[in-house]
């Protein structure tokens, strides 16, 4: 249908007036603004109410976006001990802003943002999901994971997988504790498959310093390299913890834990890969140097690997596939997306 007004807004405006940084949002001590939002309220019941605070996730704010007349989602909370309502917008940034009571001077634009969410309500109460234009770049959805690889894993290769590692574990191989530099050298077998080239001139050691994401767990002080026991001094001493110095390359993308008591043997993950012969190759390359090792969720990774997994769309847990509005990804992924319905609100 057509929008029913011309929005005030453009997205600009937006990100001019509110902050984007949520750990910096400034709160505005402000009585008629606080009232202005407040009033919100009274349309609608709050989608969740706790001991401590409410929260409305089904206003919308008109805008002029890119040329188009959209509706932006907004987010509203009420924080009951300390009265105050904080306000998000979702333009693909999250635009904040905090208001509380107070004598404070403020920006004419925030009464007028309040009054365009206000004067929408009205039009969404009489025809519901059908005035609202949502960006689909910005939308909720599910898909399968084949939409991350140019190439999943076939199913024959998922099997060639399941079976070489179900073979190489009856082989019980285990490790009687391990060095700085056994750690490092099968670290290294992990980073020649992801980079290649780039990881051939460099050493175990090199690879290390370039990619993981250690944050001061001190592993590479170790006096004696060679040293088994320095090695398990060290990490028994648990003064690596919260510094992530398994985590070979981000975070959590590539994870290699050592044998350790109980767990004798190194214990790997691979979670997002751009290419998922990553995941293949790094476990037979495992197999081939004869690294006693254990995978997590072996399944649950191929699964996703193989494309079958399902995804979020745009929000949610990574990895996510990312819709773009181009004429391509409407072409090629639209129709596989299964989009949320937009939220409504519980109208009073």
């Amino acid at each position: 249908m057509a929008f029913p007004f011309g929005p005030t807004f453009h997205t600009n405006d937006l990100e001019d007036l509110l902050d984007w940084d949520p750990h910096h949002i400034t709160q505005i001590g402000n009585s008629a603004l606080f009232q202005k939002v407040e009033e919100l309220t009274r349309f609608a019941h709050p989608d969740q109410d706790h001991e401590f605070d409410a929260s409305w996730h089904s206003f919308y704010f008109p805008a002029l976006h890119e040329g188009r007349r959209v509706t932006f989602p907004v987010h509203l909370n009420f924080y009951k001990t300390g009265n105050v309502y904080s306000l998000v917008i979702d333009t693909g940034k999250l635009l904040f802003f905090e208001v509380a009571n107070g004598q404070e001077k403020t920006e004419k634009g925030l009464f007028t943002l309040i009054e365009e969410i206000s004067r929408f309500l009205p039009h969404l109460r009489q025809h519901g999901r059908n005035v609202l234009n949502v960006p689909y770049e910005i939308r909720r959805g599910k898909t399968t994971s084949a939409l991350l690889f140019e190439k999943p894993l076939s199913d024959e290769e998922r099997a060639q997988i399941e079976r070489r590692y179900e073979d190489y574990s009856k082989k019980d191989q285990i490790a009687n504790g391990i060095s700085l530099e056994e750690y490092l050298e099968t670290a290294a077998l992990i980073y020649k498959v992801l980079f290649g080239k780039e990881a051939e001139s460099l050493s175990p050691r090199e690879m290390y310093r370039r990619w993981s994401y250690d944050h001061g767990g001190h592993m590479l002080t170790i006096k004696n390299p060679r040293s088994r026991k320095q090695f398990a001094n060290w990490y028994q001493s648990k003064e690596w913890a919260g510094s992530h110095p398994f985590s070979l390359w981000g975070k959590r993308m590539a994870v290699l834990y050592p044998p350790r008591e109980g767990q004798p043997y190194f214990t790997f993950s691979l979670r997002t890969v751009p290419d998922p012969q990553h995941y293949k190759k790094v476990l037979f390359s495992f197999m081939e140097h004869q690294v006693p090792f254990r995978v997590q969720d072996l399944s649950e990774r191929l699964d996703f690997l193989t494309g079958q997994a399902t995804v979020d769309v745009n929000r949610g847990e990574a990895p996510l596939f990312f819709y773009l509005p181009g004429r391509e990804d409407k072409q090629q992924y639209f129709s596989r997306i299964r989009w949320e319905p937009l939220p409504i609100p519980n109208w009073k």
